[in-house]
């Protein structure tokens, strides 16, 4: 017995021997560096590149440590780089099957991406010899990741000044569950990138979320991003690989801060705040319970939707606006943002004040569909057609038919002997920079005060241009009827006047025209030709048919 006692202990020494001397071997550092060098080599082959350790060093309490991880691609340049790597271990958690780290700190980690690198990526990550594990080994969870000096390549975009502190809860076959607490980044135009200030087209302040991942979806339970103009801030946050929706709150951003995705209103400095819902799709958003203000004041409540947003030129919208506000300092101050030059509004458009438009607004940016009533100090407008700008926001057109009822049209043109005017046009109007109003028109004025006599049952139809009118417009007043039709040109190289007017009956003092001819009437059919070769030369007749005076 004694000697089966003095076996067992012999064995159980030499077991102990060897296990402390294989942990010594583990612990060399060049049995390290050469371990993973053997395992890089083996990857090498794999991805058909080059992967390069320079050393591997075990230190005290489980910490290891990895100098220069290189990777190169097929052309022989740098695809990847890693200054160094810490990880401080718990080595207890693997008989537990679970890998746990209590740090992992990466420096200086460089990606160096273009069309090439990135399908060799592709076919590497999708070659059919290579079949991927049905499951993970074991779990992972790392307490926190820190990763700093992060720089990165693609095509004309060069990542710089990154750095990421996050934790990773765990990681296993049902998914990914993270938090990152901090995350700064910015991007800048790799052209500019030797001038003594690069362009910078997108930049990341501060960002904190809460991330899960599985394999259908990704979860934001919380999301905070901050860049120097802008915030966004989300409730929830869920994208799967048809969908995504998110709820935002306490989210404002300015132009200049996404140079990266939207170039054309880079130079727009306003800030607009943004509450509500989204949900979409490749193909569109959908905006419901949306909030915009402008410079702290609320210019859109409703629902929108958003179809090929991907794309700035061919985005399509369809709002339904329950409060549309159209102010003219504000929508002064927006277009001057987005052209970054000085920009002004029309005198009449400042006399209709707040304009609050409740409808819909469908279409392209810049050619809109309009369908509602504008409400403003001066009266309400209904409108049904569509509106197109140009990119300057220096020219406007128009098509579509508006309505009014008892507008303030004196107030408009600042003249007190016209009053209100209720009419229903079809109008089709276009002004430029270079070419005043005009266009074509067509309806009727139900009513019109004018020295405060109120017109009743006027007809228009014509066409009218920078200093020419023609068409016709009948009037069957009871105190007026007439026809009238013609042409009025009053351009400075052919003046033409040429107009044919029946009138059937016409009372002066009911029209408060004139105290003098009380009680009289007047019938009379006209004929005016006049022309010339300038403004001070005119030559023409006047045919007065026929005259008759009733008093």
């Amino acid at each position: 017995m004694k000697r089966l006692a003095y076996i067992v202990s012999i064995l159980v020494i030499c077991s102990l021997m060897v296990v402390y001397m294989l942990s010594l071997l583990v612990r060399n550092g060049e049995v390290q560096t050469a371990a993973v060098r053997w395992l890089a080599a083996e990857a090498s082959q794999a991805l058909h590149a080059d992967i390069d350790v320079r050393q591997v060093e075990y230190r005290f309490f489980n910490t290891l440590h990895i100098d220069d991880i290189y990777l190169s691609d097929q052309q022989g340049d740098t695809m990847a780089y890693i200054g160094s790597v810490d990880v401080q271990l718990r080595m207890r958690e693997l008989f537990n099957r679970k890998l746990s780290v209590r740090k992992l700190a990466i420096d200086r980690p460089y990606v160096n991406l273009h069309d090439e690198n990135y399908a060799f990526l592709v076919r590497a990550l999708k070659d059919p010899d290579r079949t991927p594990p049905d499951s993970l080994p074991l779990s992972v969870q790392v307490g926190e990741i820190q990763i700093s000096r992060i720089r990165a390549r693609y095509d004309t975009l060069y990542i710089t000044d990154a750095d990421v502190l996050a934790g990773l809860q765990r990681l296993d076959n049902d998914g990914l569950q993270a938090e990152i607490s901090a995350l700064q980044a910015t991007i800048i135009d790799q052209r500019t990138i030797s001038l003594p200030r690069p362009k910078t087209l997108f930049a990341i302040r501060e960002m904190e979320a809460q991330v899960q991942l599985s394999d259908s979806a990704i979860d934001f339970p919380r999301l905070y991003i901050r860049l120097p103009h802008s915030q966004l801030n989300s409730e929830v946050v869920h994208i799967d690989r048809q969908s995504f929706n998110l709820r935002l709150s306490d989210t404002h951003i300015t132009g200049r801060d996404l140079a990266l995705f939207l170039p054309q209103v880079q130079s727009a400095d306003g800030q607009i705040s943004i509450s509500g819902a989204l949900e979409g799709n490749r193909d569109s958003v959908n905006l419901n319970n949306l909030s915009v203000a402008y410079k702290g004041t609320q210019v859109f409540r409703g629902v929108a939707t958003a179809y090929q947003w991907q794309n700035y030129d061919s985005l399509m919208l369809r709002a339904e606006c329950q409060d549309l506000l159209v102010k003219a300092a504000i929508l002064q101050d927006f277009i001057a943002d987005i052209l970054d030059a000085p920009y002004s509004l029309p005198d009449p458009v400042y006399r209709l004040g707040e304009m609050h438009y409740m409808g819909i607004v469908s279409g392209r940016l810049r050619d809109m569909n309009l369908h509602g009533n504008f409400r403003t100090a001066l009266g309400t407008l209904s409108t049904n057609g569509h509106a197109q700008t140009n990119a300057r926001f220096d020219e406007l057109a128009f098509n579509g038919a508006i309505a009014t009822k008892r507008f303030r049209l004196g107030h408009l043109l600042r003249n007190n002997d016209f009053g209100a005017i209720s009419l229903n046009m079809q109008v089709n109007g276009h002004v430029a920079k270079d070419h005043p109003l005009h266009g074509i028109f067509r309806g009727c004025i139900q009513q019109l005060t004018y020295k405060d006599y109120t017109y009743t049952d006027l007809c228009l139809d014509g066409k009218y241009d920078r200093e020419t009118i023609e068409g016709s417009f009948n009037s069957n007043d009871p105190n007026i009827q007439l026809s009238l039709s013609g042409l009025v040109d009053m351009s400075e190289t052919s003046p033409n006047i040429n107009i044919t007017l029946g009138l059937q009956h016409l009372r002066l003092d009911a029209l408060n025209l004139t105290d003098k001819l009380t009680d009289s009437d007047i019938h009379l059919t006209l004929y005016v030709n006049f022309f010339g070769t300038n403004i001070d030369h005119i030559n023409g007749y006047v045919v007065l048919d026929s005259l008759l005076f009733c008093n």
